[in-house]
């Protein structure tokens, strides 16, 4: 509107003031024309029902508005005057350039403007004759042709633009649905796993309180195996609940990674001292199965937790051992820029391709559906896979040249001179009984340890809860030197807090150790906070000898 009034001032400076303003009046006209339609027909949203209507009058107006510029081409004498012809193309042919942009998101408006708006003039001007006028006429088509084009350009672009945010919008909706089944599945094998970790904790619990009992009968009746027949009876015996605890710990171990009670404790480890001990340990069983064993040590030093590595190691050569029926399991180490890489391989039976990914998850096994207790359970390498996150490590497994497997774990580098040799624990000869109270409320698993302990040289008080303890405490003048407790007994109390019981009454600190068989990750982080040393069912009886007599050597 500023425009056509800016032009209509200057029209009136070279022809009559009554041709600018009839024009000017007219402009205005359907100027006002469309303010009341929209005010009266206003657009809120365009549906199926009103988009027609709206696209005619959009169209509509647009001819109006172009045939009331084009007119200008008509009534204005350009033959008389070359000023005015120059200004009138100018402004035409801007006029048809400005709303290309705009009105060519729907082409039907910007042609129902742009073709009233220049044809005009064009037409005049051939109609007038003559190089000059032939020339705007040929220019004015020149410039609407390419106009026209580009309107159906940019349409389309447009359009394409619509559909792909549309495309886009379905996408956000599918993939929105797609995260919200994927949180309630998450959801759901979270509490899966819960109930799954919650019946490892119970059942092996339940299943260690009377293997921890055996193992200390089997201990106590191997000191009475007179005959060489009840002694291979009682080796046998052992070694089934050698078996079964192991399999147990295993289950211990995924229990204590998921619940992140392990803390790894960094020391600089001597790698060919840790290679010859694993090399002894399983070099028997290489020989029983007729595979040549051997580990090419290096004269290098690692600086990680020597108990995980030494777990991680054992159980890569463990698991080579139990797939290789002939051939070789060769363990070698190299350097390489970043640290040491130790490499198990082997000649077994190797791992599929589309079987690599899954290995390292818990109860899989590969060719077992027997469940063979000889090929383990399944645990073996998803341990190896925890203890590898839990330090750091990448484990990269491929196919080795004889067709078996081949695992690399890399290490960083450690430092010879800063390595820590183990003090030894001795075992004492008990000159001074000490005392000990072994609370426990299972009773095969109380008289087990008791009689044991005892044959030890140890003095001991048995009791079965807190309550018969600090009954006893209270009518004699007796107190603990040793307190030896199962983490979780009867009533909800727990080992710990029957052991701060015992401390408040007597007023002095006194070493204690926890005994569990849980498994239940909230119940391993609670023992472990307590700061007390904790050891887990079923437990050897050389390892609680070692640590009694560490404990009376030190108290």
């Amino acid at each position: 509107m500023a425009v056509a009034g800016a032009f209509a001032g200057v029209l009136m400076l070279f022809i009559p003031i009554k041709i600018p303003l009839i024009w000017l009046s007219a402009f205005y006209s359907i100027c006002i024309m469309r303010l009341i339609y929209n005010y009266f027909n206003p657009v809120k949203e365009v549906t199926d029902q009103n988009v027609k209507k709206i696209s005619l009058m959009l169209i509509l107006f647009s001819i109006m508005s172009g045939m009331t510029w084009g007119a200008l081409g008509l009534i204005l004498p350009i033959a008389e005057n070359s000023v005015i012809m120059l200004c009138t193309s100018l402004i035409l042919c801007g006029m048809a350039l400005a709303p290309l942009a705009t009105l060519s998101i729907y082409s039907p408006v910007y042609i129902g403007f742009s073709i009233p708006l220049l044809l005009p003039l064009a037409i005049k001007c051939f109609y007038l004759g003559g190089d000059v006028f032939t020339t705007v006429g040929i220019i004015c088509l020149i410039f609407l042709c390419p106009s026209l084009l580009h309107s159906f350009f940019v349409q389309e672009s447009y359009l394409r633009s619509f559909r792909l945010e549309f495309e886009n919008i379905s996408l956000i909706e599918i993939l929105r649905e797609e995260t919200l089944n994927a949180e309630l599945a998450r959801k759901e094998a979270v509490a899966n796993n819960l109930a799954k970790s919650k019946f490892l904790a119970a059942a092996s619990h339940d299943l260690r309180q009377p293997l921890h009992a055996m193992v200390f009968f089997v201990d106590a009746l191997n000191e009475y195996a007179e005959t060489p027949e009840i002694k291979n009876i009682v080796f046998k015996i052992g070694q089934t609940s050698q078996a079964l605890r192991e399999l147990l710990d295993s289950l211990l171990d995924i229990s204590k990674i998921e619940a992140g009670i392990l803390v790894p404790e960094y020391v600089h480890i001597d790698l060919n001292s840790l290679l010859r001990d694993i090399h002894s340990e399983y070099l028997l069983y290489a020989e029983q199965k007729n595979i040549f064993f051997e580990i090419l040590t290096i004269e290098k030093y690692i600086y990680s937790d020597q108990h995980m590595v030494g777990r991680i190691l054992r159980n890569l050569i463990s698991n080579a051992l139990r797939y290789t029926d002939s051939g070789y399991v060769r363990v070698t180490c190299f350097e390489t820029k970043k640290g040491l890489c130790i490499e198990v391989s082997d000649s077994g039976t190797g791992i599929p391709e589309d079987e690599k990914e899954k290995i390292f998850d818990e109860f899989y096994q590969i060719d077992n559906p027997e469940r063979d207790r000889t090929k383990g359970i399944g645990l073996g390498l998803s341990i190896v896979k925890g203890l590898c996150d839990l330090l750091m490590l990448q484990i990269n497994l491929s196919d080795s040249p004889a067709g078996g497997t081949c695992f690399l774990v890399e290490f960083p580098l450690g430092n010879k001179n800063k390595i820590i040799k183990a003090k030894k624990i001795e075992v004492l000869n008990f000159t001074v009984k000490s005392n000990i109270f072994i609370i426990d409320d299972d009773e095969d698993s109380r008289d087990a340890m008791n009689g044991l302990i005892v044959k030890w040289g140890y003095n001991t008080k048995v009791f079965e809860g807190i309550d018969d303890c600090l009954s006893y405490l209270k009518t004699t003048n007796d107190s603990p030197e040793i307190i030896l407790t199962d983490y979780r007994l009867r009533n909800n109390i727990t080992g710990v807090e029957l052991i701060e019981e015992i401390y408040n009454y007597c007023g002095f600190h006194i070493p204690a150790v926890i005994i569990t068989g849980d498994t239940d990750q909230k119940r391993l982080k609670e023992a472990e906070r307590s700061g007390h040393s904790l050891l887990h069912k079923p437990l050897q009886p050389a390892k609680l000898r070692s640590i009694l007599s560490y404990l009376v050597k030190n108290s």
